[in-house]
């Protein structure tokens, strides 16, 4: 689906007074109490820095009494939010400035309302940062990772999936929805794994009758190669067909090295379907 845009910037959160909290396990496995708890493999060291921003205000409540962004965003420590960022060969250049703008907003935007923090991975690399919660954390982790090899898309969603539904198996109670945000400029190059995870996924879900918010995917598109696009939708409205939940959204970033996200559509749109459907529009009342 194409998504409305609106441009959030990013600031450092600033840190309240909080209450001692059980540390959250990454998507993947691991788990640390450090915001700066980085692993790097050896790449290129090539900087890409990612610009720093002044936080535009976010919208309060309407008159009416309906939500505004603020108070959607409230509810992401609901979730575990995990980025997942492509960095193939084909993400160089201005692809590559493009996500890590993407990536420094998204984040910063996250961790403002989750105090746990978030997890980012890679599809090649296997840099990865752990309850990241600051904007300088986030851009030396970016800046650790240089663009090369193919898009292994379908075998790093499915590492995910397997990891997450075993957490949820054994330990149901203690495990948090997952909101997974896929950053990425084009189709995936292995194959049908990516929708072969995603049905696998959805199938393990509706098998457990578990609540429709427990695990959502975003892809969120760099670039307009036409070809990739029509994939990412077949993937948010193709997987109808095989009677399984809508877990899927997709959100289209803009052209160029300009970058316009609805933030609450990239962040909520694939476990909630108004958001999916309209964007953060549908949480504005019409004037």
């Amino acid at each position: 689906m194409g998504s409305s845009s609106s441009k959030a910037a990013h600031s450092s959160s600033s840190n309240g007074t909080r209450s001692r909290r059980n540390v959250k396990k990454s998507a993947l496995g691991s788990s640390s109490s450090s915001s700066r708890n980085i692993t790097s493999s050896p790449v290129g060291q090539m900087y890409m820095p990612v610009p720093h921003q002044t936080a535009a205000p976010i919208p309060v409540s309407g008159s009416m009494g309906i939500p505004a962004p603020e108070d959607v965003l409230l509810s992401l420590a609901r979730f575990d939010t995990v980025l997942l960022i492509d960095d193939s060969g084909s993400m160089s250049g201005s692809r590559w400035t493009t996500a890590g703008n993407a990536l420094a907003t998204l984040a910063t935007v996250a961790s403002r309302y989750d105090a746990d923090g978030i997890d980012i991975e890679f599809l090649n690399s296997q840099a990865r940062g752990s309850e990241m919660k600051n904007a300088e954390a986030v851009g030396a982790l970016f800046a650790s990772v240089t663009p090369r090899g193919q898009t292994p898309l379908g075998t790093r969603l499915d590492a995910i999936r397997r990891t997450y539904h075993s957490r949820l198996e054994s330990q149901p109670e203690r495990t948090k929805p997952l909101n997974l945000i896929v950053i990425t400029d084009g189709a995936p190059t292995d194959g049908s794994a990516t929708e072969d995870a995603i049905l696998r996924s959805a199938r393990a879900l509706d098998a457990r009758h578990a609540r429709t918010t427990q695990l959502g995917i975003q892809f969120v598109q760099i670039g307009n190669d036409i070809r990739a696009r029509a994939y990412l939708e077949t993937l948010d409205d193709g997987l109808a067909k095989y009677g399984v939940r809508d877990m899927v959204d997709t959100t289209l970033s803009g052209t160029g090295n300009g970058l316009d996200l609805d933030l609450v559509k990239i962040l909520f749109g694939a476990v909630n379907r108004r958001v999916d459907n309209k964007g953060s529009a549908v949480l504005v009342r019409n004037s």
